[in-house]
C-alpha cells in the first residue's frame, strides 16, 4: 500500500511539474505574441512618421517655391516700373 500511495505521489508531482512547464510556455508565446504587436505598431508608427516627415519637407519645398515665383513676379514688375519710368 505504501508503494502505491508513493508512485500517486511521485505522478501527482509530475503532473504539477508539467502542468506547470505548460504555464509558462505559454506564458512566454504570449509574450512573444505582446512583443510582435508591440513590434508592428512601433513599424506603423515609423512609416507614419516618414510620410509626414516627407509631407512636410514637400511642403516646405512648395513654399519656397512659391516664394521664389513671387519674388520673381516682384522683380518683374519692378522691371515694368523702370522700363515706364524710363
Amino acid at each position: 500500500m505504501k508503494l502505491n500511495l508513493f508512485l500517486v505521489l511521485v505522478l501527482v508531482v509530475m503532473l504539477l511539474l508539467v502542468v506547470m512547464l505548460l504555464l509558462v510556455v505559454m506564458l512566454l508565446l504570449v509574450v512573444m505574441l505582446l512583443l510582435v504587436v508591440l513590434l508592428v505598431l512601433l513599424m506603423v508608427v515609423v512609416v507614419i512618421l516618414r510620410v509626414l516627415a516627407l509631407l512636410l519637407v514637400l511642403l516646405v519645398l512648395l513654399r519656397a517655391l512659391l516664394i521664389k515665383q513671387h519674388l520673381a513676379m516682384l522683380d518683374t514688375e519692378a522691371l515694368y516700373i523702370i522700363g515706364d519710368n524710363w
